[in-house]
């Protein structure tokens, strides 16, 4: 992020945002080799959340849109084989990842016997359950108070990706559950 200039004039303060360049990271990305035809990815970036008290995650929807970038051009992903989700309600994760009683979900569809790649890329709050001590992913309409009911469960979310019958599944998670 931009550091913030202060300038006084008569008492008063006014900020001036640098105007940000780029890190490395969004400059120099390496090009790597064309990736296999039904090779899918799911980028989910949460940054915006609807319930009073949870705060932003502020660099969300960027991060998701560099992990796109790289998906593209360094791992060889079609840009048509990646669904890019801002924003995810409950709903949204359900109907990507699937639920404990229907494990197959949007990506499932995608995904070749023996021959997808599958890569998983999510950027927002995790929650524990207080009382199960389970994780959970928070969707943008969850309530961490009710996070056992409101948000998504890492566990079924490890379980129906197991189930897949693709040749490798990488995830990466940029969240905390504590």
């Amino acid at each position: 992020p931009a550091l913030p200039t202060l300038a006084a004039d008569q008492g008063s303060i006014s900020v001036n945002f640098a105007k940000q360049r780029p890190s490395d990271v969004a400059r120099n990305i390496p090009q790597g080799q064309p990736g296999g035809r039904w090779d899918v990815a799911v980028v989910v970036a949460n940054g915006n959340y609807r319930k009073n008290g949870v705060p932003r995650v502020d660099f969300a929807h960027r991060d998701g849109q560099m992990v796109k970038r790289y998906l593209v051009r360094t791992l060889g992903f079609a840009e048509r084989n990646i669904i890019f989700v801002k924003d995810a309600s409950t709903a949204d994760m359900r109907t990507l990842f699937g639920t404990k009683d229907h494990p197959k979900g949007k990506l499932a569809r995608f995904v070749r016997k023996g021959k997808s790649r599958v890569f998983v890329y999510y950027v927002g709050h995790g929650a524990p359950d207080p009382e199960k001590g389970d994780s959970y992913f928070v969707p943008v309409d969850a309530d961490p108070d009710f996070i056992g009911s409101t948000g998504y469960s890492l566990s079924t979310f490890y379980q129906n990706l197991r189930r897949l019958p693709a040749k490798q599944v990488i995830v990466a998670i940029d969240a905390c559950f504590s």
